[in-house]
């Protein structure tokens, strides 16, 4: 799944500058470097036909537990997530990492610096990421894994106006 993530707002790329120019001018505080659940983390929202940004807190809490992902696959069923699920946001990052036999991934795609994860959130700003069942070489690591949006796959996203999908293609695991 999805247990930690990794997002260097410093990071030489296009997106990450403009990213970073938009959060100091709207002054927001959230952490970078390696991001755990509970963390207050950097989000893109959209705002009537543009995006913007926000921070949010990862991790909905139940009377049970922290929910820190929400399957794809059943959104539309599951009470928690049926009735935010047009609360879309986006999570920039670098790289997610994965567990296998004790070994800890990196793992990101190799055509573009910034990734951002697709989320959801519920109205006392926490929120929860996107994942689906693994593809390609991602599958040999784990059998979940964040929908991943490029920049254009975000806006779409994020105005509800694409249905989401995994793509574990391009990736770099390491």
């Amino acid at each position: 799944m999805c247990g930690t993530f990794h997002y260097n707002i410093d990071s030489d790329d296009k997106v990450s500058k403009q990213i970073k120019t938009q959060a100091e001018i709207l002054d927001l505080i959230f952490k970078t470097g390696d991001i755990y659940p509970k963390d207050d983390i950097l989000v893109v929202i959209p705002k009537e036909d543009r995006i913007t940004l926000g921070v949010k807190n990862w991790g909905i809490k139940t009377s049970k537990s922290l929910l820190i992902n929400a399957r794809n696959e059943t959104l539309d069923s599951t009470y928690t997530f049926s009735k935010i699920m047009n609360n879309r946001c986006a999570i920039p990052a670098n790289w997610f990492y994965e567990w296998k036999d004790k070994r800890k991934y990196s793992i990101g795609k190799t055509d573009e610096s910034t990734i951002f994860l697709a989320g959801i959130y519920n109205e006392n700003n926490e929120l929860v990421i996107i994942t689906g069942q693994s593809e390609n070489s991602m599958a040999d690591i784990h059998e979940r894994t964040p929908i991943i949006l490029d920049s254009n796959g975000m806006y779409s996203y994020l105005h509800n106006n694409t249905k989401l999908t995994v793509d574990n293609n391009n990736l770099f695991i390491k």
